[in-house]
């Protein structure tokens, strides 16, 4: 990796704001595959990420990171990475909430991700889901399955996806 990823040096998309003042926007795929070999051992996802999306500080630095792949029928992987010192502005919910909002608009039921057994933090972002989730723990590492609700079915205002993080245009 060459270093730092620069938002409108290596994205050029139309960046979002949200509620913990980073900037979202879409980013390459091999942007992403970057910051998460760099901050995830063993990075056991796969390396044919459909989309991914930053999140970049007031700098423009990449501090962020999620991205997708479609696995079947209605499920799909994710993996979220974000650099050690930004994890408590809460940038992993919000980068989660936009994947399951762009999930759930592609007819996902189901989104798979894993994290190593130890990962606190990972954990508690899966219970503040206010979603069904399960979980299979095995010696190092947790498989985790969310399970998403259906578009037509008792959402038609998304309030308890908006209640995960709500992402607002900026400029």
């Amino acid at each position: 990796m060459s270093g730092r990823q620069r938002l409108g040096t290596d994205c050029d998309a139309v960046p979002f704001k949200s509620a913990s003042g980073a900037l979202f926007a879409a980013i390459p795929t091999s942007t992403a595959l970057d910051l998460f070999r760099r901050l995830s051992r063993d990075l056991r996802s796969p390396a044919d990420w459909e989309d991914a999306w930053g999140a970049f500080e007031d700098s423009n630095d990449l501090i962020g990171a999620c991205a997708i792949v479609k696995t079947a029928g209605t499920s799909f992987r994710v993996h979220v990475a974000v650099i050690p010192e930004r994890r408590r502005l809460q940038i992993a919910t919000e980068l989660l909430a936009l994947v399951i909002d762009l999930v759930m608009a592609r007819g996902a039921r189901t989104l798979h991700g894993s994290y190593q057994s130890g990962a606190v933090g990972a954990h508690r972002l899966v219970d503040r889901l206010e979603l069904t989730s399960a979980r299979r723990t095995s010696e190092d590492d947790v498989e985790v399955v969310i399970f998403l609700p259906s578009v037509e079915v008792a959402h038609p205002d998304r309030v308890s996806v908006d209640r995960i993080a709500k992402l607002t245009p900026g400029s």
